[in-house]
């Protein structure tokens, strides 16, 4: 059952599952299933509707209000934009590219800037991916690399015993977490928001779909990894009996069309326009061991980076911002074109209204992402029984239109 402030939330298929309100609900009666669920403890605070990311957010005005420096349509508000990557070797090969949050994460916390970080890791069940407060370089390290998986930061931080906290988060999860510093102490907790570039997430059963394709059943799961292997990598599978399955990343790039939640189709927020500092696949650079696109956005966010730089945690090069939008520039068109679909659909989204022109090419991929994602239940019993080099003909041309 649903709070009342949060029904129309629900009915509107507006919830991000980012977890926001489950992590400050003073109650802790709310836990996130297909969207967020009330325990029969809730005394209707309506902290939960006020930090809730589902309803959306005026980026520009928010940002203006949270930082200085210069504004981008593309990118938001932002001080200075880098290429980096992590000075320990080990990081960098484990990471998605480059790994310079991991590294950030453990000097800030070897120089006692925070005294944990909140990450996604893997859950007991090794193909489910949760929230965890890593407290030591191990943990942190642990965490590395992305997951393409919904995971909810459905963790209380009331209840957290740190002071001082880093939370990494997708575009979702920041904006949330920014209502929280809004609207609870619990937001004095936090010291830095990093988040990171997503163009769209994947439920769980995207996972399981590339298991299934690899043959392998979540029995047999030992360890998994979304991006194994020099960049860009690719989906790896460690099974129990020692074996390893492995597809490259290029291969698996059809799934968000089919397994993108509803909400991720009308967020407009590609480069997190909210965090601190911001990161991303500088894919441009064609680095094998890769490297990262940096943004800092807060003066903290510019702080912090140059302090981790000057302690030889991380090496950075200035870009151009142009930089970061040529080698993105078919994900943040998409993104962008969430207002209009928003307009469309006339969901209840708080949004500012830029008009984006979109080139022909991107008009098409859009019109084909759309139809195949409202018509998934459809095509994913179509893609199950699809050869498999069939389906990676097809994901190889996905990523050839996002390129």
């Amino acid at each position: 059952m649903t709070t009342p402030m949060l029904e129309s939330v629900v009915n509107q298929e507006l919830c991000t599952r980012c977890g926001c309100c489950a992590a400050v609900c003073p109650q802790n009666c709310i836990s996130i299933d297909t969207h967020a669920v009330r325990g029969q403890s809730c005394i209707t605070c309506g902290l939960c509707t006020k930090v809730c990311s589902g309803t959306g957010t005026d980026l520009r005005k928010t940002a203006e209000n949270l930082f200085k420096g210069l504004y981008n349509e593309y990118v938001g508000q932002y001080i200075a934009t880098y290429t980096g990557y992590s000075t320990d070797e080990a990081i960098r090969e484990m990471a998605t590219s480059g790994g310079v949050v991991t590294s950030l994460l453990v000097c800030l916390l070897e120089e006692g800037v925070i005294d944990g970080a909140v990450v996604v890791s893997f859950d007991e069940e090794p193909w489910k991916t949760t929230y965890k407060i890593a407290t030591t370089k191990e943990e942190i390290i642990e965490s590395a690399q992305t997951k393409y998986q919904v995971t909810p930061l459905d963790m209380s931080l009331k209840d957290c015993n740190l002071r001082k906290i880093a939370v990494v988060g997708l575009p979702c999860v920041i904006q949330g977490l920014r209502k929280v510093q809004n609207h609870s102490a619990i937001g004095e907790k936090i010291a830095v928001l990093i988040g990171l570039f997503c163009w769209v997430n994947m439920e769980r059963e995207a996972t399981e779909f590339l298991l299934n394709r690899l043959n392998v059943t979540t029995e047999e799961v030992q360890s998994i990894e979304y991006r194994s292997g020099d960049y860009l990598g690719g989906f790896k599978v460690h099974l129990k009996d020692g074996s390893v399955k492995f597809l490259e990343k290029e291969c698996y790039n059809v799934l968000p069309l089919l397994f993108a939640p509803e909400r991720c189709v009308y967020c407009p927020d590609f480069t997190n326009e909210l965090a601190d500092i911001s990161v991303g696949d500088a894919k441009s650079i064609q680095s094998e061991k890769g490297h990262t696109f940096v943004v800092t956005r807060s003066e903290r966010g510019e702080e912090l980076l140059k302090k981790c730089v000057d302690k030889k945690y991380i090496r950075t090069d200035t870009c151009d911002i142009e930089e970061i939008i040529q080698s993105e520039s078919s994900s943040l068109l998409f993104k962008k074109g969430a207002y209009r679909r928003i307009q469309k659909k006339k969901k209840g989204i708080e949004f500012y209204g830029e008009e984006y022109r979109m080139p022909l090419k991107n008009q098409l991929f859009e019109l084909v992402f759309m139809i195949v994602h409202k018509n998934r239940k459809f095509f994913k019993p179509l893609f199950r029984i699809m050869p498999l080099s069939i389906f990676k003909i097809v994901s190889q041309w996905v990523t050839k239109e996002r390129s």
